[in-house]
């Protein structure tokens, strides 16, 4: 499970609580994300987009 770590402006920071080196960075603005732009913060998570 992570967590909000801190914001910075409208972006979130996410850790990870046992895996202090993964953080992932996910905007917060009133559109959608773009297919490739939540691709790539499903792979900083260490998940498969499957």
């Amino acid at each position: 499970m992570v967590y909000i770590h801190h914001s910075k402006g409208s972006h979130h920071i996410l850790r990870h609580p046992e895996k202090p080196q993964l953080r992932v960075t996910v905007p917060m603005h009133n559109a959608d994300l773009k297919r490739r732009t939540l691709a790539t913060i499903i792979e900083q998570a260490g998940f498969t987009p499957e």
